[in-house]
């Protein structure tokens, strides 16, 4: 894997597209962008250019045995409607204070192709139980979010994007930042993150 990644993911970090939603999310517009060209942490990254089977390998072994059990629960809800379901999932699961148009302008990036949005529905209930955002530029994709009501949704949904994002030419799916957290909620996702595999890389960016 090439550090070709670094280039398109500090285009996006730069992009109109994402001030606009650091301004709307109440932050200034440029700090993710400042804080990773002086950042001294790490950030997980994922190689999805060999087969699917090769990048479940790499896997730890649980998480492999969570994906196949979910690929036989959750089948993925339409893409038409997968943001929309993103979007209700986040807001009725997490219940927390959020600008609407924050929402709106993640719709916008799924629109444009600069992300894609997963949804898991149960096989036999058809209720919604996970969705997952990702974004996309160029041939870098990040994990940005994802919300379920369930236990273990999670690497179904991850994996169901790893497969979109490959179909899609990605050659590099950026999962986060790596040891960055300062408590033990952060410290348990990045051990979670750690469990698809991959390798962590200096996140700092040119």
């Amino acid at each position: 894997m090439t550090d070709a990644w670094r280039a398109d993911a500090a285009a996006w970090w730069a992009s109109p597209a994402w001030l606009t939603y650091e301004h709307a999310y109440g932050d200034q517009p440029g700090d993710r962008r400042r804080a990773l060209q002086f950042a001294d942490w790490k950030t997980r990254v994922l190689d999805i250019t060999p087969e699917p089977i090769a990048i479940l390998r790499g896997m730890r072994k649980g998480r492999r045995s969570d994906i196949a059990a979910g690929l036989k629960r959750w089948t993925p809800a339409g893409e038409q409607w997968a943001m929309d379901h993103y979007v209700d999932l986040h807001q009725t699961v997490y219940r927390m204070p959020r600008v609407p148009l924050t929402y709106t302008i993640q719709k916008q990036w799924v629109d444009a192709g600069t992300a894609y949005a997963v949804a898991l529905t149960d096989r036999g209930t058809a209720r919604l139980e996970a969705a997952a955002l990702f974004i996309i530029f160029g041939t870098w994709a990040y994990y940005a979010s994802s919300v379920t009501t369930t236990v273990n949704a999670t690497a179904t949904a991850v994996w169901t994007g790893v497969l979109e994002c490959k179909r899609r030419g990605i050659t590099t799916l950026e999962l986060g930042w790596q040891w960055h957290a300062q408590d033990a909620k952060g410290q348990a996702v990045e051990h979670y993150k750690r469990g698809f595999g991959g390798v962590d890389v200096p996140v700092r960016l040119p």
